[in-house]
């Protein structure tokens, strides 16, 4: 399921799950979970080992950074592929083609190589600007947006189960509900997941009538 995710965290996620919404059947694998049956529990893991492994959408600034370094990495390529006079690019032409398996028609020479490059270019231009605008934001202090999808996903694997969201009579997060979201964030590693306010603001976004936006770019 995941490069990350070992079956140990995968049975961990299910048990924890599993005793939140009272259901007493406790898996020693993963693989035990039937698919089918439990749909809903499989599902709900999932979508938690996504969010996990998901870093274009969940770190932005840090992607932004490296993208910022490739762009700039392909100007300075185009600028020296610039200053190679005529002579020259198709002796290197001629080279690369002795050199290469053919498994294209046609010749490729530096200004191939400058097209390709541009377009490379152009589209991690693209991917910035989709970080920019489609990636989770706050205005106050910085948030791990990944706790919150988390929540997110628990809470709907708790209505499924319960017939109700894990909120009580006041409308706040229930304990165990709470303790669920933090029990996965630690087993994930996430750093400072605040699980009860990530609980506690999936609530509220329910409660008016809105939702997390999907955690795709």
């Amino acid at each position: 399921m995941s490069r990350k995710v070992d079956d140990k965290t995968l049975t961990y996620i299910a048990n924890t799950l599993q005793k939140m919404v009272d259901d007493q059947k406790i898996y020693k694998s993963y693989s035990d979970i039937d698919p089918i049956g439990a749909s809903d529990l499989t599902t709900c893991i999932s979508m938690i080992v996504r969010i996990t492994d998901d870093a274009l959408f969940f770190e932005p600034e840090l992607n932004d950074k490296v993208l910022e370094k490739l762009n700039l990495s392909i100007s300075n390529l185009l600028d020296a592929i610039e200053e190679v006079n005529f002579q020259s690019n198709k002796k290197l032409a001629m080279i690369y083609e002795t050199q290469s398996i053919p498994i294209h028609s046609g010749s490729r020479d530096l200004g191939s190589l400058r097209n390709d490059l541009e377009k490379w270019r152009d589209a991690s231009v693209d991917l910035i600007d989709d970080l920019d605008t489609k990636s989770p934001k706050t205005i106050s202090r910085p948030k791990n947006w990944r706790s919150r999808y988390i929540a997110r996903y628990v809470a709907i694997f708790y209505r499924v189960r319960k017939g109700s969201l894990p909120r009580n009579a006041s409308g706040n997060p229930i304990k165990k509900y709470i303790t669920a979201v933090d029990d996965i964030c630690v087993c994930l590693k996430l750093d400072f997941p605040a699980a009860k306010y990530a609980c506690k603001e999936v609530l509220n976004l329910f409660a008016k009538g809105e939702d997390l936006d999907p955690p795709i770019l």
